[in-house]
């Protein structure tokens, strides 16, 4: 009896097995299906390298206004650090970008606690800086204004707000470029330097 009862309960077991599946008819069907061909594979990889690359285009130009961004919001917190030292001082830091690093020309707003941490420009491992020199000095030290420049990476409505008229600004390193505005959108200098081309944002006290 035992054994009689064991083959039944085998016998629909092997069948559920058969041709190495679990079930027989469902395998069935999958071998007898069509696969894709190479043209829709390629068609597909093509489809997907396209959208890829339009992706990468989007985030590429939204990073570049995020870090523009923030080099304006950098750009007015070192504006009010220096307001609070004049009021302390009666007078600016004197020094200039285009002889001193920018973290040195401007030490005292942290050292002297007008600013907790000094900003740097987003890509500064790059070799990118904020640029600053002090003008209207007398008696060497004695600076009644200020540049403060940032190159900012696209064209942006807030470069038409601040500028400098003809006063001369050096900005990550490159030679002295003028504040005044000759391009479009107005206000603004634009220059290309090994091929990259920059939009020079100024600020003035």
């Amino acid at each position: 009896m035992a054994t009689t009862e064991q083959s039944l309960v085998q016998k629909p077991l092997a069948q559920l097995f058969r041709g190495g599946c679990i079930l027989y008819v469902m395998c069935k069907d999958r071998r007898g299906a069509k696969g894709f061909t190479l043209v829709e594979i390629l068609t597909v990889i093509a489809i997907i390298g396209i959208l890829s690359a339009v992706v990468m285009v989007s985030m590429s130009g939204s990073q570049k206004k995020g870090r523009d961004g923030r080099r304006v919001s950098d750009v007015n917190q070192i504006r009010l650090a220096l307001s609070l030292y004049y009021d302390a001082h009666n007078y600016y830091p004197s020094g200039s970008t285009a002889s001193t690093a920018f973290g040195t020309v401007l030490s005292a707003l942290q050292s002297e606690g007008f600013i907790g941490t000094l900003p740097n420009d987003p890509m500064n491992g790059t070799g990118n800086t904020y640029g600053y020199i002090a003008t209207n000095c007398t008696s060497g030290s004695n600076c009644g204004g200020y540049v403060l420049g940032a190159d900012l990476e696209v064209p942006n409505a807030v470069l038409t707000t601040s500028h400098a008229g003809s006063q001369a600004i050096r900005v990550n390193g490159t030679t002295d470029q003028n504040c005044s505005g000759s391009n479009v959108p107005p206000n603004y200098k634009s220059y290309t330097v090994s091929g990259v081309t920059y939009y020079l944002y100024c600020a003035t006290n």
